[in-house]
């Protein structure tokens, strides 16, 4: 029996998981390209722009979820087929927009109201795709849930849950074409563009080859042949991620702390 005992210990060492390790990788992400005009003589403009490397600056687009799930750490006899019952509180931090986004401040300085009604949001970057934004607040919404569901599956299938995150995310103020500023009236608002990624990883590899991206506003009502750009540069940040034990550290595998 001893020796038996011993041979299991010996077998099952070799599978014991090695423990995370912490090291910096290179991510690909997206900053607003410096010294360049922003703006119009008629509109004045600042943008910033909010990526999963850089959204624990902006702590009011985030969120911490909490619900309670399976606790997958107890001890689980798989011969009797029954499921493990127990349950712990469990927690996750969950921007409120989808990433990247843009926070736009406009100063409208005529004597005319502004409507962005019939104005043309684009994203377009160097290689020759052009994105549009989120038609209001409720498809954001509908993004951002769908979003959490996937990576949170227990939490997904918790209604009320899903409601709270709804009722945060349709309270922010979006820049889309109901917005409409007053004469020298003031904005701020989020600018959110129908962008793929859903995480850090998903954006790495989303941006690829690209290697500049400019926004673009036209055909605003108000001023006359009111244009606002902003250039976007790609660029690599170095970030400490935790990996697992035993692998090669990428940013797929890779988490933020």
């Amino acid at each position: 029996m001893r020796k038996t005992l011993l041979a299991l210990l010996l077998a099952t060492a070799g599978c014991a998981e090695l423990p995370p390790v912490k090291t910096t990788l290179d991510v690909a992400t997206i900053r607003v390209s410096k010294e360049q005009p922003l703006g119009s003589p008629d509109v004045g403009m600042a943008l910033a722009v909010v990526t999963p490397d850089n959204v624990q600056s902006h702590r009011d687009l985030m969120v911490t979820a909490r619900w309670r799930g399976t606790d997958h750490s107890q001890v689980f006899d798989n011969r009797n087929g029954i499921a493990p019952t127990a349950t712990v509180m469990k927690s996750a931090e969950v921007p409120l927009v989808p990433l990247p986004a843009f926070l736009v401040r406009l100063v409208n300085r005529t004597d005319v109201p502004i409507s962005f009604e019939h104005a043309r949001f684009a994203l377009k970057d160097d290689l020759g795709h052009s994105y549009d934004i989120y038609d209001d607040a409720g498809a954001v919404t509908g993004r951002v849930t769908t979003d959490f569901s996937g990576s949170h599956e227990e939490a997904g299938s918790n209604p009320q849950l899903i409601e709270w995150l709804a009722n945060i995310v349709g309270r922010l103020t979006f820049l889309n074409r109901s917005t409409k500023i007053p004469a020298h009236g003031d904005f701020q608002g989020i600018l959110v563009f129908k962008l793929k990624p859903r995480d850090l990883a998903e954006l790495n590899d989303f941006l690829g080859a690209v290697g500049n991206f400019t926004v673009e506003i036209t055909g605003a009502a108000g001023p006359p042949n009111l244009t606002l750009m902003a250039k976007l540069d790609k660029t690599e940040v170095p970030l400490s991620m935790t990996c697992p034990g035993g692998t090669t550290p990428t940013v797929k595998a890779c988490k933020l702390p």
